[in-house]
C-alpha cells in the first residue's frame, strides 16, 4: 500500500478515469425537434449552474475541473445548436 486511505485512492482513480474518458470521447449525432433541444438546453444550463455554484458549497465536495470543463462545453454545444436552429449566425471562435 502507498499509505493512502481508501477514499483518497478512489478519488485519485476517479480523476484518472475522467481524464481517460475525456481523451477517448467521440462525436455522436442526434436528431431532435426544436422543442426537445430547447428542453435539453434548459436542463443542461440548470445542471451546469448547480455544478458550478451550488455543489462547491456542499460539505465534502471535491473539485473536478475536467468535469466542469466538459459540462461547460456540452452546454455551449447545445446552445449553439439551438441558436442555429432559430436562425442566428454564430461567430467562429478558436
Amino acid at each position: 500500500m502507498d499509505g493512502l486511505t481508501l477514499r483518497k485512492r478512489i478519488a485519485r482513480e476517479r480523476g484518472r478515469t475522467v481524464i481517460k474518458c475525456m481523451k477517448q470521447m467521440k462525436k455522436i449525432t442526434l436528431q431532435l425537434t426544436a422543442e426537445e433541444l430547447q428542453a435539453l438546453v434548459t436542463l443542461s444550463q440548470n445542471q451546469f449552474f448547480r455544478l458550478k455554484y451550488i455543489d462547491p458549497k456542499m460539505p465534502g465536495y471535491k473539485v473536478h475541473p475536467e468535469e466542469l470543463r466538459a459540462a461547460q462545453s456540452a452546454v455551449q454545444v447545445l446552445q449553439d445548436a439551438l441558436k442555429r436552429e432559430k436562425g442566428f449566425k454564430l461567430s467562429v471562435s478558436s
